[in-house]
């Protein structure tokens, strides 16, 4: 929608053609003047906005991607809202003429569901409009009919409809929200003057990094494992600990270079080398554990050990291996 929410609302007076048009129209020249008596002129409309709103959201929920026009949401609506005015007014009204109106309502229901199956129409504005029309009318019949408070509890629950649709469309798109924010950032990162000397100077640190994380790891992994014990394997032990000490120098000087690495003004590239410093920071401290444990004496917990790799892998993978990281990979290869 690229922010604009307003189309929630003016896709409803939008029609895909003079057919289109016509059709809608002659429905509610039919049925619309009958529920506007039995509302009053700002209840229905209200009854016919809020049906188009939840004939948007529904539809948004469940294809995206996709679009909307017509009235049809905010006629469904309509007919969901007469139906529960007759149900709750029913023992005011003749029998006969209740029972005539219902029946009427479940005709125009069967064929709304029959037109809903065909191509190109959208069953969700249908049912999403037909049922906003319907949950908002209990709280409008207290409006109507209730009395002091009740009244105003009413005024309340009608409000409360289009919040509640607002938020059950915000939790459905908010990923594709934050992923439009991802695409935006990456687009200016990519575009940015930053990203050749970022690729030149920080990618080849983020490389080495993985590679001596993934190298201390597999030296270790037969005492992580459980196949060889620091206490009991003692040449396999000082052999694999030279290893690990090896990839420790080896990070110290990653670390080096991560700190001489300039500030960048691009917001998420600054984020990302935080990150990094943060993720080498938590990387140097395990593997220098992992180091004193296999020395001569040393406390190997196998179990703190991994636990520990098992954070720092999600870490990796969480905030630092990413879109951002990709790029920056895929360029310096």
């Amino acid at each position: 929608m690229n922010n604009q929410w307003w189309r929630l609302l003016s896709y409803c007076f939008v029609h895909g053609g003079l057919l289109h048009l016509a059709m809608n129209m002659f429905a509610l020249y039919m049925f619309g003047a009958l529920v506007e008596k039995l509302w009053g002129r700002v209840r229905y409309l209200i009854v016919y906005l809020v049906s188009g709103l939840g004939g948007a959201v529904l539809q948004l929920v469940v294809a995206p991607n996709s679009g909307l026009v017509g009235a049809s949401g905010c006629l469904c609506g309509l007919l969901g809202s007469m139906g529960v005015w007759v149900v709750m007014n029913r023992p005011f009204l003749p029998a006969k003429l209740a029972s005539n109106w219902m029946n009427n309502l479940l005709v125009n229901a069967m064929l709304i569901v029959f037109i809903s199956m065909l191509p190109n129409v959208s069953w969700a504005g249908h049912l999403g409009g037909g049922v906003a029309g319907a949950v908002i009318s209990v709280p409008l019949i207290w409006t109507l009919y209730g009395r002091g408070a009740q009244r105003w509890l009413g005024w309340v629950g009608v409000a409360a409809v289009p919040v509640i649709a607002f938020l059950i469309l915000y939790k459905s798109i908010a990923p594709a929200l934050a992923q439009g924010q991802e695409l935006a950032q990456l687009e200016a990162l990519v575009t940015s003057p930053e990203f050749p000397k970022a690729r030149r100077d920080y990618a080849p640190i983020l490389r080495k990094m993985d590679q001596i994380g993934d190298d201390a790891f597999r030296a270790a992994e037969p005492f992580l494992t459980g196949a060889k014990k620091p206490q009991t394997d003692i040449e396999e032990a000082k052999a694999t600990r030279a290893k690990i000490v090896a990839a420790h120098t080896k990070l110290q000087e990653q670390i080096d270079r991560l700190a001489k690495v300039p500030r960048f003004d691009n917001t998420a590239l600054q984020k990302h080398v935080q990150l990094a410093k943060d993720f080498s920071t938590k990387e140097e401290l395990f593997i220098n554990k992992m180091a004193q444990g296999l020395s001569p004496g040393g406390n190997w917990s196998r179990a703190d050990l991994i636990r520990e790799w098992q954070e720092l892998v999600r870490f990796w993978q969480k905030q630092v291996r990413g879109s951002v990281y990709d790029l920056l990979l895929s360029a310096d290869q």
